[in-house]
């Protein structure tokens, strides 16, 4: 059982989404996972960038959005391992269209 710090992100369609908190220079499992740049400041969790990957340490190597996150403050990657493939990119969306994070100008609507 992981002592992991868990967050629960809802969907625009109401689906809740199990998300474990990593700092953001934390090595990763090697795994499909929904993920969320995360900027935790004054008791506060905001999402900064929601997406989808294949390979979870791969896609971090050299994320695009990365440095604009780091200056809105990102300091914590959530990470969604329990994932479909065939339903990632619905729940992606689903997951912006909600959060609508500043990092994201792609599937807000």
């Amino acid at each position: 059982m992981s002592n992991r710090k868990v967050l629960n992100f809802r969907g625009k369609n109401g689906h809740i989404y199990h998300f474990q908190v990593y700092d953001k220079n934390e090595q990763l499992p090697s795994t499909a996972a929904l993920y969320a740049f995360m900027n935790y400041s004054n008791g506060e969790w905001h999402v900064l960038y929601i997406g989808q990957t294949i390979d979870l340490p791969e896609r971090m190597e050299s994320h695009h959005k990365w440095h604009e996150a780091e200056r809105l403050g990102f300091n914590y990657l959530a990470v969604c391992l329990d994932v479909s493939l065939l339903m990632m990119d619905d729940d992606e969306k689903n997951l912006i269209q909600f959060y609508n994070p500043p990092c994201n100008e792609q599937l807000r609507r």
